[in-house]
């Protein structure tokens, strides 16, 4: 895949807040119901726009009209949404992004984007949690070129290929 420690598994780096601040230790946490699994997390204590409060990671290459699986697993202590999507790190800041609604149970999601007319080698994946109050947890999160279906070249087609759901599923 195209991210790096989507699982938060080797701490904080490289994902960020903002444009260039990288998040803090008291946003990846333990997992209380999978020892051994971190995650991100973040309580949005006051609604605003989209991005007030976000997660990113830049450095990710985007070809312009290139459509990408974005997939993730998420969770809330409400019910709530959330933006999930790729864009560019600066300039117009163009992205594509698709709501996503998260409750109290983890979810697994899986975000179709194309790059319409935007893309370079310092792109980013994204997660805009600013509009509602509630806590996040993101886990698992992977970037791939989707190519239309399976088979060779498809990207990642791995299923827990972390290892994390405690089986060998």
């Amino acid at each position: 895949g195209l991210v790096t420690n989507g699982g938060f598994e080797d701490g904080t780096a490289p994902w960020l807040a903002g444009v260039d601040n990288p998040i803090g230790p008291e946003n990846v946490i333990p997992d209380a119901t999978s020892p051994g699994n971190d995650d991100y997390f973040v309580n949005v204590a006051a609604a605003g726009n989209p991005f007030d409060v976000n997660l990113r990671q830049r450095g990710i290459t985007i070809t312009p009209d290139e459509t990408y699986t974005l997939t993730f697993r998420a969770r809330s202590n409400v019910n709530r949404s959330m933006l999930a999507g790729i864009g560019l790190s600066g300039g117009s800041f163009a992205n594509t992004t698709e709501s996503v609604a998260l409750t109290p149970d983890w979810q697994d999601y899986t975000v179709e984007l194309t790059a319409t007319g935007f893309g370079d080698a310092d792109s980013r994946v994204l997660f805009d949690m600013g509009a509602e109050v509630g806590e996040v947890y993101i886990d698992d999160v992977s970037l791939v070129v989707s190519t239309g279906g399976g088979g060779p070249g498809a990207g990642d087609i791995a299923i827990n290929g972390g290892f994390e759901t405690g089986d060998l599923s």
